[in-house]
């Protein structure tokens, strides 16, 4: 299983990323910087990447944590992306309300074996 994200360009440069699974509720309102120890939302570590390229397609085999998520042994709230380095660093993705493009939305790519 493969989630796609398109980065776009945007000021500033790109940074490494600590992906985790969110593991309680959250909305819209809620941003990365919320998830941490004192904050009462839940992640669990899932993968660390290095810092993406400014534009293109940004690739993740989250096939364990999909499994999990199907066989309900972790409640599924998606994942939380954080930047490892701030100083004006960030990466950028297009988001399911995009709409100019479509296909620069996310898409998650579930293959069979």
């Amino acid at each position: 299983v493969e989630l796609r994200m398109t980065l776009y360009d945007e000021e500033g440069t790109s940074t490494p990323m600590d992906i985790s699974a969110i593991t309680t509720p959250w909305d819209e309102t809620t941003g990365w910087w919320d998830f941490d120890t004192d904050s009462g939302l839940g992640i669990e570590p899932f993968t660390s990447v290095a810092a993406p390229p400014r534009e293109g397609l940004f690739m993740l085999d989250i096939t364990d944590l999909y499994n999990q998520w199907q066989s309900g042994t972790q409640a599924n709230y998606g994942l939380v992306f954080q930047p490892t380095e701030m100083d004006h660093q960030f990466n950028t993705f297009r988001s399911s309300d995009y709409r100019a493009d479509p296909s620069q939305r996310p898409l998650l790519r579930i293959t069979a074996d």
